[in-house]
């Protein structure tokens, strides 16, 4: 079965200073909005449903994707699933890097060292979300027949490429997709 991850558009949030951006909510720029247009025209599969993380921006993304493919197909259902959601950043969520460092400077060494087991106060760790998404795929197979289209973010794309690849967790950042593009995984 062909599992297709696409990351949503550039957001508001991600322009400019590099920000730990999990659970806050953003929308698209226009640039993101053309990014994942691009991304809708070239795709070639035609899925009666979008699996999408319900944050604001996967949302704006999903919907952009069917519309796109509702000219040459019939328009993909949406289905929003909690499971499909960004890493929880706690405290960190929302601030950039250089404030993080300026006031959790041990943790931020830390969490460098540590990224699967590393639990920012109030958030989650790599770990668990590669469990959560991991479940999602797995209910989702059993829902779908053909090809699965997801619509999320590039923490949980990671998580799932290392597990479907047998790749150490540990090395997921070693990895990047840019917004708006997609990872083909055979599962």
């Amino acid at each position: 079965m062909k599992l297709v991850l696409y990351r949503h558009g550039e957001t508001t949030l991600s322009c400019g200073e590099k920000r730990f951006l999990g659970t806050t909510d953003c929308s698209l720029t226009q640039r993101g909005r053309e990014q994942v247009r691009e991304a809708a025209m070239q795709y070639e599969g035609k899925p009666r449903r979008i699996y999408c993380s319900p944050s604001m921006r996967c949302r704006e993304s999903a919907q952009i994707f069917a519309d796109v493919l509702s000219k040459r197909q019939q328009l993909p259902e949406i289905i929003y699933r909690e499971r499909l959601r960004e890493i929880h950043m706690g405290e960190w969520d929302g601030k950039t890097f250089s404030e993080v460092k300026a006031v959790y400077p041990d943790a931020y060494e830390e969490r460098g060292g540590n990224l699967v087991h590393f639990r920012v106060p109030g958030g989650e760790t790599f770990l668990e979300v590669q469990k959560r998404a991991v479940a999602e795929i797995k209910q989702i197979r059993k829902e779908e027949e053909g090809e699965i289209l997801v619509m999320t973010h590039h923490g949980v794309i990671r998580t799932l490429r290392c597990h479907y690849q047998d790749i150490p967790l540990s090395k997921l950042m070693e990895w990047k997709l840019g917004y708006g593009q997609c990872c083909i995984l055979n599962i």
